[in-house]
């Protein structure tokens, strides 16, 4: 049996709109859904650090720890809303990596901004790894 090596595309895309999702705090509890932001996951993910592009954590239980604590350990709190219009899949055909803006205010009283992320995602469609910059 051949190797599947393209995320299906709509595993993918839905996969980055649930983590999405479910790292921002919800509106009214303010908390996060982290059985769902889990489900998102690859278990061999990789976050790296937004200033200085170092990994963070590595493994879907470090990862997770890191985004659902709160200041200064992690990044609960946090939120990340991707700026309309630049988001993009690419290449369409073969959903490897997600890429755009989002406006990101950071749990830490730093003031809000925009960063560049590059998120990646293994042949079942789960997220593999999360880059993002302020510079740039």
């Amino acid at each position: 049996m051949p190797v599947k090596f393209a995320a299906n595309i709509q595993t993918a895309v839905q996969n980055f709109l649930t983590a999405v999702a479910a790292f921002n705090p919800d509106p009214i509890t303010g908390k996060q859904d982290v059985p769902a932001l889990t489900g998102t996951l690859s278990q061999n993910v990789i976050l790296y650090g937004i200033t200085e592009g170092e990994v963070v954590a590595a493994g879907i239980k470090d990862v997770v720890t890191h985004l659902t604590t709160p200041y200064p350990g992690g990044n609960a709190g946090s939120t990340f809303k991707p700026v309309p219009g630049t988001v993009d899949f690419t290449p369409r055909s073969y959903p490897v990596i997600v890429t755009g803006k989002a406006d990101w205010t950071d749990n830490d009283g730093s003031p809000p901004g925009t960063i560049s992320f590059l998120f990646t995602f293994d042949p079942g469609g789960t997220i593999s790894s999360l880059w993002a910059s302020s510079a740039g």
